[in-house]
């Protein structure tokens, strides 16, 4: 359809009848809403927003195939959306089996034929959007077809730093007429103040390149302590690459994108990828492996890759575990080892996974609930089940030079609270500079401990103001 003249395809015939009064309200999946809606139509209310992630499907004998090493020829996969077809480029670093080469092939039908053609061997894999997939199995008729189609498939969440989703993908519109007062003040019942913030500034941000369904661009914002952090990837109307991210309303991180645009030194609380003169990585705490026996349970978490020789003699890549990671670096260390990994927290911490134990649909894939195995420090703790020690930190002699130049950082990102707590017992003047941190767990765990800390949207965000400054 982003082939064809025009525009409100999906929504013509429900405005028609809204204006009219035929209906009172029409309920919309608000990423199909265009940025010029039809003079007389309010949007009365937005619902809060669910998981916004694309989610690969793809079956299980094509999962054992990639991570066995056995796949032959090219990739090919399904989908409609240029956007998706733009982002696929990123797609071969979290899959299994390394030098794939993605075909993308035009995708029509609804969700259970969309999967039936998956099925049928039309497609290698598809993409589809979790909140569409999810809302499906809400009615009985859409429960039950996903119910017989599931067992035979499998999926990865995509990471939402490199899959950004459309403006507003995950969150409800619900329409009505301008001059029905009183069910307008109903519907904002319903209303999710913080997705409708997010998703007006997603919305703004699209229209600003042009808008409309051919431009392959993602743009995604999502609620921080001190603002809004918008995400933008794809390709303008010119056909100019852009991924980039930015912090809205947010005062006090301004001054770390001062610091970090301005060429301070900043301290990185992970071990250094590469040098930069700006950054100063961590060279005082050294993770090593360390082997210990898990329980029996369905799924698992692997939280950094030094937890994953523990896990790998655990479970087996070619036994299909299901396994998530904490983030995307973890997650595409996960593909590298030979497995199959179904998807990584993001930035929102171990909510989002929370959230996923819940699912009605995805639990017809695998089986979600119940404790989870959690391999990461001994001394972490976890919502989501059993911690199983897989690591221990040793503490390195350091340079001198290296200890001079943590002295003149502005700013000192942590990577978790233990991490904190090792560094001000040798280096107490950290305590008065900013204190950084992720927005999952480590940020609670410094608010819990009374630590004032700014959360920053990922490591991602702080590399990209530096190169942002240099470019």
């Amino acid at each position: 359809m982003w082939q064809l003249e025009g525009k409100d395809f999906f929504t013509r015939e429900l405005d028609e009848a809204l204006l009219k009064r035929e209906i009172d309200l029409v309920i919309h999946s608000y990423k199909d809403l265009g940025g010029e809606r039809p003079q007389g139509i309010e949007l009365a209310a937005v619902t809060k927003r669910v998981n916004p992630a694309d989610t690969l499907i793809t079956t299980k004998e094509t999962a054992l195939k990639l991570v066995n090493q056995q796949f032959k020829g090219k990739f090919r996969l399904g989908s409609s959306s240029p956007r998706r077809i733009a982002q696929s480029k990123a797609l071969p670093e979290y899959l299994p089996q390394s030098g794939l080469e993605i075909e993308n092939i035009n995708l029509r039908g609804n969700v259970d034929t969309r999967l039936k053609k998956l099925l049928s061997g039309e497609y290698d894999a598809i993409i589809l959007a979790a909140a569409g997939l999810e809302r499906i199995s809400y009615s009985e008729k859409g429960y039950e077809a996903l119910k017989e189609l599931a067992p035979s498939l499998t999926f990865m969440f995509l990471p939402l730093q490199d899959f950004v989703p459309a403006p507003a993908q995950g969150a409800l519109a619900i329409d009505c007429h301008e001059e029905n007062s009183e069910l307008k003040t109903i519907l904002k019942t319903v209303e999710d103040e913080e997705t409708r913030n997010c998703v007006s500034h997603e919305k703004a941000t699209f229209q600003n390149y042009g808008g409309g369904c051919h431009l392959p661009m993602g743009i995604y914002a999502h609620s921080l302590d001190q603002g809004i952090h918008l995400v933008e990837k794809g390709e303008t109307q010119s056909g100019k690459s852009i991924h980039k991210s930015q912090i809205l309303e947010a005062d006090k991180l301004k001054k770390i994108e001062s610091f970090l645009k301005g060429g301070s030194k900043i301290f990185l609380g992970m071990p250094a990828p590469s040098p930069h003169k700006q950054f100063i990585y961590d060279a005082l705490i050294e993770k090593k492996f360390q082997t210990s026996k898990a329980s029996k349970a369905n799924v698992s978490l692997v939280s950094t890759r030094h937890s994953l020789e523990n896990f790998s003699k655990y479970c087996k890549a070619t036994e299909l575990p299901v396994v998530f990671a904490a983030g995307s670096k973890s997650m595409k260390s996960i593909a590298k080892a030979g497995y199959w990994c179904h998807g990584c927290a993001n930035s929102q911490g171990e909510q989002t996974l929370q959230d996923l134990k819940n699912s009605q649909s995805f639990g017809l894939f695998h089986k979600l609930s119940g404790e989870w195995n959690v391999f990461t420090h001994k001394d972490s703790k976890s919502s989501l089940g059993n911690v199983v020690p897989s690591y221990i930190r040793v503490l390195n002699e350091v340079e001198p030079t290296w200890e001079q130049n943590l002295e003149k950082c502005e700013a000192y990102l942590f990577t978790s609270f233990a991490q904190y707590k090792e560094y001000i017992k040798k280096y107490p003047y950290i305590k008065n500079k900013p204190i950084l941190s992720g927005m999952g767990k480590t940020y609670r765990e410094f608010k819990k401990q009374g630590v004032e800390c700014l959360a920053v949207p990922s490591f991602r965000w702080v590399l990209d103001q530096v190169k942002e400054n240099h470019e």
